[in-house]
Order: structure tokens, then C-alpha cells, then sequence
């Protein structure tokens, strides 16, 4: 990456090369039989120019020949959108070895079978008219990033992750359900997250009749993600930007209840959304969204950051909602890190106990599909 950064210094007036080296296995089982294991490999860069007041950007997978990739880049620029911002300065970044796990690359492959096996065979035995799929897997990424502002740095991320699904048909009813855990370490134990789908699929699988009278609601913590994507979309720099967000010109206004603080927070160790840096080369830390309902902060990338004249907050993302892990051919758009909501003073045994008639509600995937800006 050295070579294509070099190259396009000489031809840019600034340049910025993000690259992602990652390696992936994945056992899965569908249909109660094992289907498919994949081991996939893949190195590429993204880079991006600054060339006469104009961003141009292209990526490639031949890391030894920048020739191209260059070439591409600055033709882009002829045509791209005005550079209104600079690529990330040098700055002191966080040192995070909680990333990485080396008890993830020793896991072999017997005992991811071994695991999907172990979680397939427990549930069908609770549940023997469930369809059930298994998925165990782990990944090893390395993302660096070099700009022509002097800042050259990267990080290792593992990942281990053991998850399945059943689905249940009876008459004309489907039901479908999923649960699993993720870590940054590899881990074996797994019974908990099986018997937590096997508990689920059983009470879900009751079907009762609703009347429409009014009911007490519950959001699980799953369920609260679908609905904090609102949210997400609500304090997006490039929503506040563009006017379509009704939080636009409301910082240091409380716009929730005043029980609700909710901070991101790219530094926490051990978390999945940590790393030193975002993806354009900003630091991460610790950003106060809600403070007591009072609205704090925007998220932002560069770009944003420049357009709304605030600091950056290190919410540069390459990837997205679909993507797994940073993605080397995306620019950057805005995303969160680790969303940290402060608790409230009732035990969820406590809520439960006090509802006489009401919802449950475990997933929300409909939120997605309606103007979540709105």
C-alpha cells in the first residue's frame, strides 16, 4: 500500500489509502445436516484523491501495482464532487491488543463441527419438528490506513461467532427465530444461547389472538437495536445536512425523556464496534449522544464534519448494515460504534411480573422499512 500512496502523491495533490486483509471460516448447517464450510481470503485498497479541488476514488486487489488503481482515481476526479474537508492529521492513537485473540486462529475446524453439531443435536432434541440451521465461524481482519498527512497506522480484529435458527410450520403458520453469540475470543460454551432459542421457539410458538384494546409493550434489549436505528438515522451528520432530519439545529435541546442517556463509545475494550481509529483515520472516543434526553452530539465523518463546521467525531464507516467487517472498495459513510444506554431502576423480572396483558417483543425488522429519518 506503501507503492500505490507513493504513486498517487506524484500525481494528487492529497491522497488516502485504506486497506483490509482478512481471512474467514464458516461451518454451516441447514436443514438439520451439515451444508457448506468456506474459508475465504481477500486483500484489496481503497484509495482516495483530492486533485484540483475534486475527491476521486478506486480500489484493487493488486496491492504490488499501483499503477491503476491511481490511474482510475485521479480520472475520477475529474468528475468527482468538491473536496470540502482534509484527509485525517497525525494523532496519537489508542492502543487496543483487547482486539485481537490468537485463541481464535487455534480454533480448527473439528471443533467448529464439533460445536454446530453439539447445538443441532440440542435443539432437535427439545423441539424435533423444528428445521434448524447452525452456524459457527471466525474471522481475522487487518485494516490500515496511510494518508499523505503523514498518518500511517493498523490494527488486528478477531472475531468468533455461534449462532442458529429454527423455523416451525403448523397449518398456516411460520414461525422463525434466531439467537447466537459473537466475541472478539474464541469460546466454547454455548448452552446458554441454545437453550435461549429453544425457550423462545417455545413460548412463540403459542399462538393467541389479539383484540386491539390497549396493552402493555416490552422491548427486549435485541428488539431495542431495530428500534435504535431511528435514532442512528436521526443524529447522521449527512441527514443533518441535508435538512431531512428532525433533530436539525436542536443541540443542547432535550428531545427525549429525561431518563435516557446514550453515549458512543469507540474505545471500550473487548467490544465489537472498538478500534484505535474510524475508517478514515480519526480517533475514536467517547462521543455523549442523549445526555438525560438532552441531545449532545451528531455523529459525523470527515466530510459531514466539514459540511456543519464541527470536529469530526470518528464515525467515518466503509461497510454498512449488510456488510461484515470494513469494506476496502466503499467510501466512507457514517456509522456507529458501541451505542451504551444507561439502565433504568426497575428489574426486567420486576416488568414482567407487573403485566397483566401485553406485548413481549424480541425483534422489530419492519422499523427498516418505513423513513426511519422521519
Amino acid at each position: 500500500m506503501d507503492k500505490i500512496l507513493q504513486a498517487a502523491a506524484k500525481q494528487a495533490d492529497a491522497a488516502e489509502v485504506f486497506g483490509v486483509t482478512s481471512s474467514q471460516v464458516t461451518v454451516d448447517f441447514e436443514n438439520d445436516r451439515l451444508k457448506e464450510i468456506s474459508n475465504q481470503q481477500s486483500a484489496g485498497a481503497g484509495l482516495r484523491v483530492i486533485r484540483e479541488g475534486k475527491i476521486g476514488f478506486s480500489n484493487t486487489t493488486k496491492l504490488g501495482d499501483p499503477n491503476q488503481v491511481v490511474s482510475d482515481a485521479v480520472q475520477v476526479a475529474e468528475f468527482g464532487e468538491p473536496a470540502t474537508f482534509e484527509f485525517a492529521e497525525v494523532n496519537g492513537y489508542r492502543e487496543m491488543p483487547s482486539l485481537y485473540h490468537a485463541s481464535v486462529t487455534d480454533v480448527d475446524l473439528d471443533m467448529m463441527i464439533g460445536m454446530g453439531r453439539k447445538m443441532l443435536a440440542r435443539i432437535k432434541a427439545a423441539i424435533p419438528d423444528a428445521m434448524v440451521g447452525v452456524s459457527v465461524g471466525k474471522s481475522v481482519q487487518e485494516v490500515t490506513i496511510l494518508n499523505t498527512n503523514g498518518v500511517a497506522s493498523s490494527y488486528k480484529k478477531t472475531t468468533f461467532h455461534a449462532g442458529a435458527g429454527g423455523t416451525i410450520v403448523e397449518g398456516d403458520n411460520i414461525l422463525q427465530w434466531a439467537d447466537g453469540r459473537i466475541e472478539l475470543y474464541a469460546f466454547d460454551e454455548i448452552e446458554p444461547y441454545t437453550q435461549d432459542l429453544i425457550d423462545m421457539l417455545m413460548i412463540a410458538r403459542n399462538t393467541v389472538s389479539l383484540d386491539g384494546a390497549g396493552m402493555d409493550v416490552i422491548f427486549t434489549p435485541d428488539a431495542l437495536g431495530d428500534i435504535l436505528c431511528t435514532w442512528e438515522e436521526g443524529v447522521d451528520g449527512e441527514q443533518i445536512a441535508k435538512g431531512t432530519s428532525p433533530m436539525k439545529g436542536k443541540i443542547g435541546e432535550r428531545v427525549l425523556d429525561d431518563r435516557i442517556t446514550l453515549v458512543d463509545d469507540g474505545t471500550i475494550e473487548g467490544m465489537g464496534g472498538s478500534a484505535p481509529f474510524d475508517d478514515e483515520g480519526t480517533p475514536h472516543r467517547r462521543v455523549p449522544i442523549f445526555e438525560r434526553g438532552v441531545l449532545r452530539n451528531y455523529m459525523v465523518n470527515l466530510k459531514y464534519a466539514s459540511k456543519l463546521g464541527i470536529a469530526p467525531t470518528g464515525h467515518g464507516e466503509r461497510g454498512g448494515m449488510f456488510t461484515s467487517g470494513q469494506a476496502y472498495d466503499a467510501l466512507p459513510r457514517i456509522g456507529r460504534t458501541n451505542w451504551i444506554m444507561n439502565g433504568g431502576d426497575v428489574p426486567y423480572a420486576d416488568m414482567l411480573a407487573s403485566v397483566k396483558r401485553g406485548l413481549l417483543i424480541e425483534s422489530a425488522p419492519d422499523a427498516f422499512m418505513g423513513n426511519v429519518g422521519n
